[in-house]
């Protein structure tokens, strides 16, 4: 972190204090476990690298001079309101280390180090599943697995070769897969199209995403038209063949694999397959790029196209339901919305390619008398169900329909983690457009529906005059989206 500035104006100022605060949210989304009652037990080791290259500041005060703060105070600071973060760090895990342009490190260099080394160590050994205790059939499935991590995947009938796994019943030998997968040796999942293969190596099945995502350089010979390469890097949309050449260029193998890796990429919502009617290939600008009538994938998380209002999907000519809201509090919405949106095109098709955007995807139902609009905020994924057109009239029994089918998707999203991701259904208590923010704004769909009065003043807005304040109508908020007791 080179710098003429203390470390507290990257904590404090516009830039890196976000970013801190979304790693931090990035590891209690995929890291916590919902069994374990210990606030700390996914404890984070800060270490602050180049420590000599940061020239750090005084502070001038009533004459005379006090310390700058450091870069765990401010990170400290930073994190007051954010006390379900505060255990995830600690002092004892913080270290500033030098980066001396010279080969070989002094003693004191040295000895931080070490220090960071022992730190490792000890972190490792205070978690709860240090020493845990698994059948010994497990560990000699562990030690196989181990042994055949450079096949990458193997078949279900491989592994039903091994005496120790063929000597289990059924149900242990899925909880031992299971295992593995939590601890994050395999990825496995017992759904039918996918229980015949499991991934023995996790980083190599990684790094064919990471290789879809490299730079102009590199990507030259894989990209035959650079407005395919633009078209790409703006808005997740792949050729199968670029995709082929992509792998090609850095491994093969992965070609080979190809019919079991989409299938596992569909499933962890990294990309979509992209099933188009017969007459959509003239509509996509992809399609136009590379001349080519093949199947297309799209990458949510590769998106980088904003929405902006004048595309016209949602306009005063349209009859719409209030903005349903899932709100996710200290989770990052982001790594859910990204999965939602690509199981989404199991089920629907996107209204228009120009309407994939970063922050809201736009699909129509079946039938084409209603669109579907799911967008992702700071802190919650919305949705709204709008007509195409003013003359065509929304009903409630199929915006409860297009609620459920969200909802057990998010459901099965939110649930492959360690434990089982908790969001809250709720309303905006003003109108507000598709992904715009509503933490201020946020009423828990619980609380509305308790509410005994159709017509009354905003609970957490209850004025402090007669002048102040706004009224919320009840049946207005449930109408299209409460399924609950009526």
């Amino acid at each position: 972190m080179k710098s003429s500035f203390p470390y507290c104006y990257h904590i404090n100022g516009n830039r890196n204090d976000k970013y801190f605060l979304f790693w931090l949210r990035t590891i209690k989304t995929y890291c916590e476990d919902g069994n374990s009652k210990n606030p700390k037990a996914n404890p984070v080791i800060l270490i602050a690298s180049h420590s000599d290259c940061i020239q750090y500041q005084t502070l001038e005060a009533t004459g005379s001079q006090i310390e700058h703060i450091q870069f765990y105070e401010a990170l400290e600071k930073f994190l007051s309101e954010e006390h379900l973060l505060k255990g995830y760090v600690s002092p004892e895990r913080f270290f500033e280390i030098e980066c001396p342009p010279q080969k070989k490190l002094n003693k004191d260099q040295a000895e931080i180090i070490e220090n960071v080394r022992k730190c490792i160590v000890n972190t490792a050994r205070s978690l709860e599943n240090w020493g845990e205790k698994i059948p010994l059939k497990w560990t000699v499935f562990e030690l196989f697995l181990r042994k055949n991590k450079e096949k990458r995947i193997l078949s279900r009938q491989e592994i039903q070769n091994i005496y120790e796994f063929q000597s289990l019943r059924d149900n242990e030998k899925e909880d031992m897969l299971r295992y593995f997968k939590e601890i994050g040796l395999i990825i496995y999942f017992a759904e039918q199209n996918l229980k015949e293969n499991v991934i023995v190596d996790v980083q190599w099945f990684s790094d064919a995403f990471t290789n879809i995502i490299t730079d102009p350089t590199h990507a030259r010979v894989s990209f035959q038209r650079r407005k395919e390469w633009k078209i790409f890097m703006n808005t997740g949309r792949i050729t199968d063949s670029t995709l082929v050449n992509l792998w090609n260029e850095k491994m093969p193998l992965y070609v080979d694999h190809k019919g079991i890796i989409i299938p596992y990429m569909e499933k962890l919502g990294i990309l979509a397959i992209m099933h188009r009617q017969e007459g959509d290939e003239e509509k996509s600008d992809l399609k136009l790029a590379t001349s080519k009538t093949e199947p297309e994938y799209y990458i949510p998380s590769i998106n980088k196209t904003d929405f902006l209002p004048e595309l016209g999907a949602i306009n005063g000519n349209v009859n719409k339901t209030p903005v349903l809201v899932f709100s996710f509090k200290t989770y990052i919405p982001h790594f859910f919305f990204f999965r939602l949106v690509a199981l989404c095109f199991s089920l629907w098709e996107p209204l228009r390619d120009d309407l994939l955007c970063k922050n809201v995807a736009f699909f129509k139902d079946k039938g084409g008398d209603r669109n579907i609009a799911i967008a992702v905020n700071k802190t919650s994924i919305q949705l709204q169900v709008f007509t195409p057109d003013k003359a065509i009239q929304l009903t409630n029994d199929k915006t409860k329909q297009i609620r459920s089918k969200i909802e057990r998707m998010m459901n099965k999203i939110t649930s492959t983690f360690h434990h089982r991701v908790l969001y809250e259904a709720g309303y905006p208590c003003k109108e507000i457009n598709i992904t715009e923010e509503d933490e201020d704004c946020f009423l828990s769909e619980k609380t509305v529906a308790e509410l005994t009065t159709n017509k009354r003043i905003c609970p957490p807005h209850v004025p402090q005059t007669k002048h102040e304040g706004h009224k919320i109508v009840l049946d207005d908020l449930l109408y299209y989206w409460y399924t609950g007791t009526d």
